[in-house]
């Protein structure tokens, strides 16, 4: 008899939307491309990385106000601020993917069978 292992995974909540709005806003893809995607296809990497880095600051620059109202209530104007610096920590990721070290690998995954209820 096969042992089958189970994995503890997270429902998804409402929360889910705020990390699509700032890993995949919809406002940034056209016919299925990315706009980041198109960036670093077409912009040679000096001018890519400038990109990252623009955005970065832009959005460290404005995180407690861009998008900010002044109807809204302490927890909105909360998830507005996070959504603006995640939106810096994603282009800061971009930045970072650059420049792993080949000589330490690359992260490894592995399958893991999951119980099915």
């Amino acid at each position: 008899m096969d042992k089958v292992s189970t994995v503890r995974m997270r429902k998804k909540s409402a929360f889910d939307t705020v990390l699509e709005n700032i890993n995949e806003p919809a406002h940034y893809k056209k016919g299925g491309i990315e706009f980041i995607d198109l960036m670093r296809t077409f912009l040679p990497r000096t001018m890519f990385i400038g990109a990252l880095m623009f955005s970065i600051l832009k959005y460290l620059w404005r995180w407690d106000s861009k998008g900010i109202k002044k109807d809204m209530n302490e927890e909105q104007k909360n998830l507005v601020k996070y959504e603006n610096l995640g939106k810096a920590e994603f282009y800061l990721k971009e930045l970072m993917k650059l420049h792993i070290p080949k000589s330490h690998g690359v992260p490894e995954y592995e399958d893991v069978e999951v119980k099915n209820d």
